[in-house]
């Protein structure tokens, strides 16, 4: 399945943050960037926004969803879809 360990290169979560003038708070948000992020630095990426639920943390999708490991080996199957942007 999608969210078991595979051996394939892995890409890298960051953890960012933002102030937020409509919540008056710092809010963090998790950034996962594919193996080959850094050795192509002009290629546009696709951009998934997984946005936190009630109660819930935008923390939740790498502790809890699988989101590095999916994310991961997605990107190495191919099976990542190439959006507009």
């Amino acid at each position: 399945m999608a969210w078991d360990e595979q051996p394939v290169p892995r890409g890298t979560i960051h953890i960012e943050s933002f102030r937020s003038q409509l919540q008056d708070r710092v809010r963090s948000f998790y950034v996962y960037t594919p193996p080959s992020y850094h050795a192509s630095p002009t290629r546009r990426y696709p951009t998934l926004v997984l946005l936190p639920g009630t109660p819930g943390t935008e923390a939740e999708w790498v502790e809890v969803g699988f989101a590095e490991r999916i994310l991961t080996i997605s990107w190495r199957l191919a099976a990542c879809v190439r959006w507009s942007y």
